[in-house]
């Protein structure tokens, strides 16, 4: 879920901040029910915490599909994340980006890597009909 905006049209409600893979969704209520108090939440096991209310967690992953931000569906205008970490709160600052050597998935081109499959996907690289060489 994503923070409430006070000022849209939704009136302050929590809204659909991006879609989890099933894996991410595993990883993030894992996380959570390790955070909960038992008792007042009958799934969780208070290992690393006795929370009650206010469960926040940074999600870290990979975009696989921007969204249909045309969509008045909120599940169809979400990214798509296939989630590598789930992190307390505030611990983003410290975390470092895995280097992906350029090779972006989902809607987006592969920039880098050849492949020896034909891509449907357009390039990411600007192209121009100029050309790139001296003639003389």
């Amino acid at each position: 879920l994503g923070d409430p905006d006070e000022s849209s049209s939704s009136g302050g409600l929590y809204t659909v901040a991006a879609k989890l893979d099933g894996d991410g969704t595993d990883l993030v209520w894992n996380f959570a029910v390790d955070r909960g108090k038992p008792g007042p939440c009958t799934e969780c096991t208070g290992l690393l915490g006795d929370m009650t209310k206010g469960f926040r967690a940074a999600v870290v992953g990979i975009v696989d599909s921007v969204g249909d931000i045309t969509s008045s569906d909120p599940l169809v205008a979400a990214p798509s994340i296939t989630v590598t970490a789930v992190l307390e709160d505030g611990s983003c600052s410290s975390y470092t980006c895995p280097d992906t050597g350029g090779i972006v998935q989902g809607d987006a081109a592969i920039t880098s890597a050849p492949s020896s499959e034909p891509s449907s996907k357009p390039s990411a690289q600007p192209t121009t009909n100029q050309p790139t060489g001296s003639l003389s």
